[in-house]
């Protein structure tokens, strides 16, 4: 399996002055410094998670069908599916069409499930034969995300912009926790 963004999100979660206003920064002189500091603190918010907290377009690609009905994919919210494509026996692409299967957008991680009449195709034996494009993410708007998740990486900031080894733990202690409510947890 493999994952890769397609289209990354169009803002960040946190804007510029919602960070300054967390450091108590109000001059401009470390504006580049802050600003540097947001998108990190967002990937590490959204590994934390286990969620996509801004649209964003990604390709999952799959060597095989799962062995079920059900495929799963990750980063949730689920918004849509856009593609599911396939290499059959030849090599050549084709596009599964939506009429196959089911897109479940309600689950916590959204997935996809092929109708009972229908079956998977037969693929070319190579990595990658599976392409899934999908969107995910709470929406385009900062204010889409959970309230919780944009205080996380405002705390993770603060840790970064502080720099102070004593306090830093308890300052991505604290992120994490607040990040509880809505992490992915898997079950087995």
């Amino acid at each position: 399996m493999a994952l890769k963004i397609v289209t990354p999100p169009a803002v960040e979660p946190v804007e510029l002055s919602d960070a300054k206003l967390q450091l108590r920064i109000s001059s401009s002189v470390d504006d580049v410094l802050v600003e540097s500091r947001i998108m990190p603190a967002r990937f590490w918010a959204e590994h934390a998670a286990g969620r996509q907290f801004i649209t964003a377009t990604w390709e999952l690609r799959l060597d095989a069908w799962p062995c079920g009905r059900v495929v799963d994919l990750p980063k949730p919210p689920l918004q849509e599916v856009l593609s599911v494509k396939c290499l059959d026996q030849d090599g050549t692409e084709q596009t599964f069409s939506s009429a196959n299967y089911v897109v479940d957008t309600v689950s916590t991680k959204g997935r996809i499930v092929l109708k009972s009449e229908f079956s998977w195709p037969t693929l070319a034996d190579q990595p990658g034969a599976v392409r899934i494009q999908f969107k995910a993410g709470y929406g385009d708007a900062a204010a889409d995300v959970p309230a919780c998740a944009r205080h996380a990486i405002l705390l993770h900031i603060q840790a970064a912009h502080l720099g102070d080894r004593e306090t830093f733990g308890g300052y991505m202690e604290a992120a994490a926790r607040l990040l509880d409510p809505i992490r992915v947890v898997e079950i087995a």
